[in-house]
């Protein structure tokens, strides 16, 4: 309901909630899921931030390559692009040792390094 009304706040909050209520491990995936959902839609710079604070525990917890593709895009829309690039690197090793797809993490590192060129 939340996300379809964009109400991001309370999206949000189920985040919180479930981390306050669960062992991390088994919600990895709903949290990465709200959180690439808030990398997509949401323009909240507090939320953004919250959701990079997430999948760092996330990344920690299950060091995966689609949960650290979100956390270095999550990483990019908050503009650390430093550790951006650092993590899209590693999303990429870590999904090539795994035969998962990275051509959107490419992309990703091919758009934090013009960022870079343009800071």
């Amino acid at each position: 309901f939340y996300r379809s009304t964009k109400n991001w706040s309370e999206y949000a909050a189920l985040a919180e909630q479930s981390l306050a209520d669960g062992e991390l491990s088994d919600i990895v995936g709903q949290i990465n899921q709200i959180s690439w959902t808030l990398y997509e839609e949401c323009n909240d710079a507090e939320l953004l931030s919250k959701a990079t604070g997430w999948m760092k525990l996330v990344i920690e917890e299950a060091p995966e390559c689609a949960y650290i593709d979100t956390y270095a895009a999550l990483l990019f829309k908050t503009g650390a692009l430093d550790e951006a690039e650092k993590y899209a690197l590693e999303a990429i090793d870590v999904g090539k040792s795994t035969e998962s797809k990275t051509e959107s993490t490419e992309k990703l590192l091919e758009e934090t390094g013009a960022a870079k060129q343009m800071e």
